[in-house]
């Protein structure tokens, strides 16, 4: 069934579902009826319905080019497009791999299992990666507004959250990013854990507590993003349950008194409140040590050497500032912000943290009048603090996807403080000034969101853009350069990693870029200078040795190349393509024995990999091995059957074991799949020679010469013992 099919009646669903929900938890009188036998009968109510099927409409609107994009060349290729346990959808065998894998330095299953889910459903291109994760921002805006309007009884203050959720440009690398499932699909269980929560503080059982750590765990498996949600749900007993209060609060303009609300359920204390969420910090205390696992094994984590802990601290003050105003002014937003090390400013480092404890302290002392400010505020500092870069993954200094869930607290700031301020200096006007404010923001965001998604429609557009509105952004201009060897452009992409050189002279992946493109123009001496100021710079990078090695092994520098081979291998023992270009490697160097350990190791790392399985049938050939050579270029062909290397090596096997009938066979079929392989042709007359077959072998000879290629003059003395050269 074609994914176009599927999604509208989703999100029909989902609109549905939502307001029954709603509906179910707070009933509107004026949607009750009595049903034919006297029942009481629940209808959804419309004005719910309405601003669920507004949100979906307007998300739509924005999103719905995605649908027509492509994979970008950032994390892309690594979670779906080589990523063969993805490519080849739902299996036993996949799923098992989803949840045993470090890769990516992540412990995510159940984001793998979601990309294979949609390759099963659209295995022929991206339409189904990007069209589940606009559904899934979709459900998280829906989801959100359901949350906020239970928990507060303010339906248009949720809804304004919800717009603001559904149509910020910071959003945007979240949901047109396929690579960031993890982000949209983990929120979408971080929304119904809060909801299964907000239901079981109603009305307390077993089986609604099971499912608040049921949704939550799920969360884990999806991004361990949500370690931090167990302290959210303290923030949001504070405000707006109320089940730690300090004062009375306004709920719809009225006063209304909790204590009177709970006086039949007495409010826990804040022991009471830690104790029940032991099981979800235990929860999150798990998943940090797998998750710090897994980056420390796919070497994602920064060392403190290189990024010391006041460079992290500098960084951290002066995001968490940034993150705000790019939320009042989006402009300039980037795939990707470099990380600034030791270039900024101390004023402005200073001026930062001076904001963000002024900040803070404001917030504490707006709990007991103003609670949601304390609640906005802390809610947005503290799902910050796993991404903010204290402990430090990769090479950004900040990144658009980080603020997908924190910025919900400054939205409610704004839902919850913009109309009290208007109402203080405009009076008995401010509702309607408040509307079109707000109508005005959601409207201009809507438009800035839409431009932001049209950055990602492809590789240079995104890259293009990256490296205009940042600085000193040699990735940008790397991932560039690579786009544009992708399309066949060389000279134009050389271009590109030197401007990224001029960018930044200290990134070493530049350099990498630069080696491999000179190195690919045959000039082979510059581009070695390069790959070895890679490997400077970044001396435990696997794929700086990787590279390193390969130009080494074409200068003819082998045992140089076997001790960066091996290097790489320390830094990453399951690097499949080390395995296997070592091996190839050891057999130039005739260590037979080593050369099939490691292409047996490439192998069984990679199974499906027809270029491992041909070096590892050639060393095996070379050891003498026949039959397990032969069973090696079989499994090639059932892997890929237009292969005609490896049928012509299945032919040369037959023809040197005797079999020349067979390996006849064998000559023709490559000849009919791949006219260009002419030496087929020289290999084709020997064995019609053995066959005793001359004139077919003098045909053949002459084929090859008009070829260019020149038979052994062994072979054609003996050809014209048999048989005199026809004229």
């Amino acid at each position: 069934m074609s994914i176009d099919k599927i999604w509208p009646a989703f999100f029909c669903i989902l609109c549905l579902m939502g307001s029954d929900v709603c509906a179910g938890e707070k009933t509107n009188p004026r949607v009750v009826a009595i049903s034919a036998v006297g029942q009481v009968k629940k209808r959804p109510d419309r004005g719910r319905l309405v601003i669920c099927a507004l949100l979906a409409v307007v998300i739509i609107a924005i999103y719905w080019p995605v649908a027509n994009y492509g994979l970008v060349n950032m994390d892309d290729h690594c979670y779906v497009t080589n990523n063969r346990y993805v490519r080849s959808g739902l299996s036993v065998r996949n799923v098992a791999w989803a949840f045993s894998t470090f890769t990516e330095a992540n412990w995510h299953p159940l984001t793998w299992v979601s990309l294979q889910l949609d390759c099963t459903i659209d295995p022929s291109h991206s339409r189904a990666l990007h069209l589940t994760n606009l559904l899934l921002h979709l459900a998280n805006t829906l989801f959100l507004f359901i949350v906020l309007e239970l928990m507060t009884g303010s339906r248009w203050r949720s809804a304004f959250v919800a717009a603001l959720f559904a149509v910020h440009p910071l959003h945007v690398e979240s949901v047109a990013w396929v690579s960031e499932r993890k982000d949209v699909l983990s929120t979408l269980f971080w929304m119904l854990t809060m909801l299964a929560y907000v239901c079981w503080v109603r009305a307390p059982s077993a089986k609604r507590y099971v499912l608040v750590v049921a949704t939550f765990a799920l969360g884990l498996l999806a991004k361990p993003m949500l370690v931090s949600l167990p302290i959210l749900l303290l923030l949001i007993d504070i405000w707006p349950l109320g089940r730690l209060q300090f004062t009375s609060y306004r709920l719809q303009g009225a006063k209304v008194k909790r204590a009177a609300t709970n006086a039949q359920n007495p409010k826990p204390n804040t022991r009471h409140l830690l104790i029940e969420k032991t099981p979800l910090f235990a929860l999150a205390a798990a998943s940090c040590v797998v998750t710090y696992v897994a980056q420390f094994r796919g070497g994602a984590m920064t060392e403190l050497a290189c990024y010391p802990l006041g460079m992290r601290l500098a960084n951290a003050f002066v995001s968490y500032i940034a993150y705000l105003i790019k939320t009042i002014w989006p402009v300039r937003l980037a795939a990707f912000y470099p990380h600034p090390e030791n270039t900024l400013p101390q004023w402005q480092v200073f001026v930062c943290a001076m904001l963000f404890m002024l900040a803070s302290v404001l917030a504490v002392r707006a709990a007991r009048r103003r609670s949601y400010i304390t609640v906005g505020w802390f809610w947005y500092v503290i799902s910050l603090v796993p991404v903010i870069g204290i402990v430090h993954v990769g090479l950004q200094g900040m990144a658009d996807r980080y603020t997908y869930v924190p910025l919900i607290g400054i939205f409610l700031v704004i839902a919850w403080g913009v109309p009290e301020i208007v109402r203080r200096f405009f009076g008995a006007t401010s509702g309607r000034f408040t509307i079109g404010l707000a109508i005005t923001s959601i409207l201009t965001l809507a438009v800035v969101a839409h431009k932001q998604v049209g950055v990602w429609r492809d590789d240079i557009t995104l890259f293009g853009h990256a490296a205009r509105v940042t600085k000193r952004n040699a990735l940008a201009y790397a991932s560039l350069g690579i786009a544009y060897q992708d399309r066949g452009q060389p000279k134009r992409a050389l271009k590109e990693f030197y401007r990224g050189l001029a960018a930044n002279p200290n990134y070493g992946p530049i350099h990498n870029c630069i080696g491999n493109a000179l190195i690919a123009q045959g000039k082979l001496d510059e581009g070695l200078v390069h790959l070895c100021e890679a490997v400077r710079l970044r001396p435990k990078q696997p794929e700086a040795h990787y590279n390193l090695a390969i130009a080494l092994s074409k200068k003819g520098l082998l045992d140089e190349a076997v001790a960066e081979y091996t290097e790489a291998l320390v830094l990453k023992p399951n690097y499949a393509d080390a395995h296997n270009n070592l091996a190839i490697v050891l057999m130039r160097q005739g260590r037979l024995h080593d050369a099939l350990e490691h292409s047996r190791k490439a192998t069984r790392l990679v199974p499906e990999n027809v270029r491992f399985r041909r070096t590892l049938a050639l060393a095996l050939t070379q050891k003498g091995d026949v039959r397990a050579a032969m069973r090696e270029y079989r499994a090639v062909l059932r892997l890929q059957p237009s292969d005609t290397i490896a049928r012509f090596e299945i032919g040369r096997l037959l023809l040197n074991a005797g079999d020349s009938k067979s390996a006849i066979d064998e000559f023709r079929r490559v000849l009919r799949t791949d006219p260009k392989l002419v030496l087929t042709h020289i290999n084709l007359a020997v064995a019609l020679y053995d066959q005793k077959r001359y004139a077919e072998a003098w045909r053949e000879v002459h084929i090859a010469q008009s070829h260019g290629l020149k038979p052994h003059p062994g072979f054609l003395a003996a050809l014209r013992a048999k048989m005199p050269e026809p004229k």
